[in-house]
């Protein structure tokens, strides 16, 4: 299986717009509230890889 050169375009575009979603989620909260999410999720991601 492979992608066209089509659905190579049209998967860069996709990625594109994910990009900027993902850039513009955390606005509403300040440095210091990123930092805090980021680290619970790290601690998230940790305690679910080691099997919850």
């Amino acid at each position: 299986m492979h992608l066209t050169p089509a659905g190579r375009e049209r998967l860069a575009a996709a990625e594109a717009t994910a990009s900027e979603v993902m850039a513009g989620l955390p606005a509403p909260f300040s440095a210091a509230e990123r930092d805090r999410l980021h680290a619970l999720l790290a601690r998230f991601i940790a305690h679910a890889a080691d099997g919850g």
